[in-house]
């Protein structure tokens, strides 16, 4: 499942949320790219090999590939501040 467009805490890109095949919620750029591998359109974000894409398929690029802050959400994210 997909949401509204909501702006990146990190760089000035919009992401929209979506859910992994394993429950985890996962962040992609706003738009479908060429450079995508992930079909968001059914309930949750299904990874695309490449080579396996369907003809005409709109696939979405996470999010992380491209963000100029990554670096700095690396460093506030939770997990690490626990190490």
């Amino acid at each position: 499942m997909t949401y509204a467009p909501v702006p990146c805490r990190y760089c000035p890109a919009l992401l929209i949320w979506s859910k992994s095949e394993k429950g985890n919620a996962m962040c992609f750029d706003a738009e479908p790219s060429p450079r995508g591998r992930w079909d968001i359109s059914g309930p949750v974000a299904v990874y695309v090999k490449e080579g396996q894409e369907k003809p005409g398929q709109k696939l979405w690029e996470s999010h992380w590939a491209g963000c100029s802050g990554r670096e700095k959400a690396r460093a506030e994210h939770p997990t690490k501040a626990r190490q």
